[in-house]
């Protein structure tokens, strides 16, 4: 089977917005982070991660734009498991002295 080219998008995404808010709320995580928040920063990327799938779960394929990566219940159900997983990791580990 020969390789084949990537195809390129046929068209931008008329909106921009989803993406954007995911990105300032995992912006706000890594905000957290450098200020040695380390339980804060943790759930504000956990947060954006749920925010990615609850906008790829309510919003129509062109308007989520980038938060479209494979179909729509394969999408879902990996933002929402990174949500948990994160969130989970962050209430687990021990707080630092």
């Amino acid at each position: 089977m020969p390789d084949k080219p990537d195809k390129p998008a046929e068209t931008m995404p008329s909106t921009l917005w989803p993406l954007l808010v995911v990105l300032l709320i995992m912006g706000g995580g890594i905000v957290y982070a450098v200020f040695e928040h380390w339980r804060r920063a943790p759930l504000m990327v956990g947060a954006a991660m749920f925010v990615a799938g609850m906008f790829r779960l309510i919003l129509p394929r062109e308007i989520a734009g980038l938060l479209v990566v494979r179909r729509k219940s394969f999408d879902v159900a990996v933002y929402l498991l990174l949500a948990v997983a994160i969130v989970v990791v962050a209430l687990v580990v021990p707080p630092g002295r």
